[in-house]
């Protein structure tokens, strides 16, 4: 009955580092940003911000958006465009020290 309480407590102890491979090998990280990143067209100078290069310029959002100046979209349909990335996004998108992880 001990041996049989030991040999359950060995094979949960070796399960666990089972288990972490598992969950780091389900999600890929990559340094590249992802195609389908969302990003903002200002059409106005046919540029391209992040998210958070937009919140931080001075741009009044709210009356361009009702203009039809900036358009939600994605890295690829900015890429598509042929818009330039702001300086801001420029630097977001080019920083080897972020990652990008989806979990698959």
């Amino acid at each position: 009955m001990l041996k049989e309480k030991i040999k359950g407590i060995i094979i949960c102890i070796l399960s666990i580092p089972l288990l972490i491979g598992l969950i780091i090998l389900s999600s890929e990280t990559v340094t590249a940003p992802p195609s389908n990143l969302q990003i903002i067209l200002d059409h106005r100078y046919q540029e391209y911000y992040s998210p958070a290069c937009l919140n931080k310029s001075n741009i009044d959002v709210t009356k361009l958006v009702e203009l039809g100046e900036l358009q939600i979209s994605t890295l690829r349909d900015a890429r598509d465009t042929n818009y330039k990335a702001t300086n801001c996004t420029y630097e977001i998108l080019n920083n080897p020290r972020l990652t990008f992880t989806s979990t698959v």
